[in-house]
């Protein structure tokens, strides 16, 4: 029955993805290789506590551990067969879960199926699914990764080091302390306070391990990200930089004008005193050491732009040179115009009515025209 339901559920799946154009009409279970997944279900789903076998156990013997019966070496531990089916079915059965939950994101919707195969030709699966919820909500993703683990390699320490209680004196029965050792364990901490006894607790510490392992680093990345600048961050603090360089460069200058004025006055000095004028000298040589390395760290600061970044800048000083040539014409303007104002104002003449010196009227162009004398 349980292999029928995972069959028809895949079989109708398969003419989902056919209805949808996401598969062609001719692929099957086998050539879409779905076959794999559909063994690895029912291979997962077999595992089950079965009825009728909860007496059945394996026998386990410790040789460095000593009986709590007898007091001597050789501690004997039931371990019962159905608590193995339900560890592995609650280990196993994570993977079921994560896909089950997989399926109801966004990024296994049909329409992302048939964007990602028609665009770039790749399957959105659950892999990419993974990849995808990873980038887009990664806080999410590593919360999901930790806790649900946790939780069930805790239940399965549980049941497997509870019939050694007797003997290592841990209290694995307590549910926290179950979470506790795991936690350190996956920390890569290892306290030493709790630690299994029993073989297969120690595989699931070797998972939790790993599993911790996986997990960190994944934690490392995403806090990396988070702390790296974006690209507006990155051009704020570049040009924080460019303005720091720039104003320990002013004051390097300064400091190298204010020596040099200190070493030429000891040097002037009628009483010259050596070892102020020692003193000046390494203070001035100094200062020009530092004034080298500001302008070194300034220059190497506009090595690193590209050839945007210069043009704009070359583009921003030209802006201001036009600024100060305009606003200098406007100066030379205004000075022209006070001196203009200043000067004396001519009198000028009227067409028609100018006069002689013995003040009657000019009539000499009449009489050239004439030819005659005036009578």
């Amino acid at each position: 029955m349980l292999c029928f339901t995972i069959l028809s559920r895949y079989r109708l799946t398969l003419k989902w993805k056919i209805q949808k154009k996401l598969l062609i009409p001719s692929d099957t279970l086998f050539t879409t290789k779905e076959y794999q997944n559909i063994i690895l279900e029912i291979v997962i789903m077999s595992l089950a506590p079965i009825p009728g076998i909860q007496d059945l156990y394996i026998p386990e013997t410790y040789p460095d551990w000593k009986d709590p019966d007898t007091g001597k070496l050789g501690a004997h531990a039931k371990l019962y067969v159905n608590a193995i089916l339900l560890s592995c079915a609650m280990i196993l059965r994570m993977v079921l879960l994560i896909r089950f939950l997989i399926t109801f994101t966004r990024f296994r919707s049909a329409r992302q199926q048939r964007l990602c195969l028609y665009s770039n030709d790749q399957e959105a699966d659950f892999m990419f699914a993974i990849k995808a919820i990873k980038e887009d909500s990664p806080y999410t993703f590593v919360a999901f990764a930790l806790v649900v683990p946790l939780l069930a390699l805790a239940y399965c320490v549980r049941i497997f080091e509870q019939p050694l209680i007797p003997v290592s004196n841990q209290n694995f029965d307590s549910f926290g302390n179950c979470v506790w050792f795991l936690i350190v364990t996956m920390a890569t901490v290892g306290f030493g306070d709790y630690w299994p006894t029993s073989y297969l607790g120690r595989i699931v510490g070797m998972l939790s391990c790993f599993w911790g392992v996986f997990t960190l680093s994944t934690m490392v990345v995403i806090l990396n990200n988070l702390l790296e600048f974006t690209e507006g961050e990155r051009k704020s603090f570049d040009l924080l930089m460019k303005m720091k360089c720039k104003d320990e460069l002013k004051a390097c200058t300064v400091n190298v004008i204010i020596s040099a004025q200190k070493h030429k006055f000891e040097r002037s000095r009628d009483d010259i005193d050596y070892t102020k004028l020692s003193t000046a000298y390494t203070m001035f040589r100094k200062s020009i050491f530092e004034l080298k390395r500001a302008a070194k760290r300034v220059q190497a600061m506009r090595g690193n732009e590209n050839d945007i970044d210069t043009f704009t800048r070359d583009l921003g000083d030209i802006h201001k040179e036009i600024d100060k040539v305009r606003d200098h014409q406007k100066i030379l303007l205004k000075e022209l115009g006070a001196q203009y104002m200043q000067l004396p104002q001519i009198p000028k003449k009227r067409r028609g009515s100018s006069t002689n010196r013995s003040g009657s009227p000019n009539n000499s162009g009449v009489h050239k025209r004439n030819g005659s004398q005036p009578g």
